[in-house]
C-alpha cells in the first residue's frame, strides 16, 4: 500500500483573531461593579455562575452560536481571543440585562449595565 501525503507550512487560511473584549458588569442603579460567585466542585474546579455571550452580526447567518465569555468573581470579564467587527452581547447571572449590540476593534472596553436580583445590602430590586 503506497501513501502520499502533501505538507504545507501554511496549516489554515484565516487570520487569527486580532482583537480582544473587557470590561465589567455594573449596576444600574450605582453603577457599582456587580460581584458574581464561582461554583467549586468536589475536585476543587472554579465554575463561574454566569457568563457573556456574544454573536458575531457581520460574519454569516450560519454561525454555529454565540462565543461565551465568563465573568470573574470581581464582575469583571476579558477575551483575548476575538476577531474585529460587530457584536451582540447578552449578560446571563442573577440580574436582568438587556442585550447590547457593539462593535470590537483592537482592545475595546465594554461594560454591561445590569440590574441584580438582590443587593448585597438585602434590597431586592424586583426587575425595576
Amino acid at each position: 500500500m503506497l501513501s502520499l501525503y502533501g505538507c504545507s507550512d501554511k496549516i489554515d487560511n484565516y487570520d487569527l483573531p486580532n482583537s480582544s473584549i473587557y470590561g465589567a458588569l455594573l449596576n444600574k442603579i450605582t453603577n457599582d461593579t456587580v460581584p458574581t460567585t464561582n461554583n467549586t466542585n468536589a475536585f476543587g474546579f472554579n465554575f463561574p455562575d454566569g457568563s457573556i455571550n456574544i454573536y458575531q452580526l457581520n460574519y454569516s447567518k450560519t454561525t454555529s452560536g454565540p462565543q461565551g465569555t465568563s465573568y470573574k468573581q470581581d464582575g469583571t470579564f476579558e477575551n483575548k481571543s476575538i476577531f474585529a467587527g460587530s457584536y451582540k452581547g447578552i449578560p446571563n447571572g442573577a440580574f436582568y440585562a438587556d442585550t447590547v449590540v457593539f462593535n470590537v476593534d483592537g482592545r475595546t472596553r465594554q461594560d454591561f449595565k445590569v440590574m441584580p436580583f438582590f443587593n448585597c445590602n438585602g434590597t431586592s430590586y424586583r426587575g425595576n
